[in-house]
């Protein structure tokens, strides 16, 4: 969603069952895990929440993967998609997430 900021908002809502069951979850290793977490608690403090820039050398620093970024990345951006008119990786679902949570903000 276009213009939604939800920095203010120290927390995102996680669906456990959906995350517990999704295969991408069961798959990944505990690092991989761990990187998808910060991740997505990255992306949701983007200016444009459930957005990531397009740059594995930011990408590497936002999930603390460091060195091991390049091995993990596939999984890690599972449900990531190139957005090529801004050059910006998106989440479908965080994005929902985040305008539900933006909605019911005072902005």
């Amino acid at each position: 969603m276009k213009g939604c900021n939800v920095r203010n908002l120290p927390y995102m809502p996680l669906f456990i069952d959906r995350l517990l069951n999704s295969d991408t979850w069961i798959m990944a290793s505990g690092d991989e895990a761990k990187a998808m977490i910060t991740i997505w608690c990255a992306a949701w403090h983007q200016d444009e929440a459930g957005t990531l820039p397009n740059n594995d050398e930011v990408l590497k620093v936002l999930s603390r993967a460091g060195e091991n970024w390049m091995q993990m990345r596939e999984t890690v951006l599972s449900g990531f998609e190139l957005n090529e008119k801004t050059n910006r990786l998106h989440h479908q679902v965080i994005q929902e997430i985040a305008a539900e949570a933006f909605g019911k903000t005072d902005r």
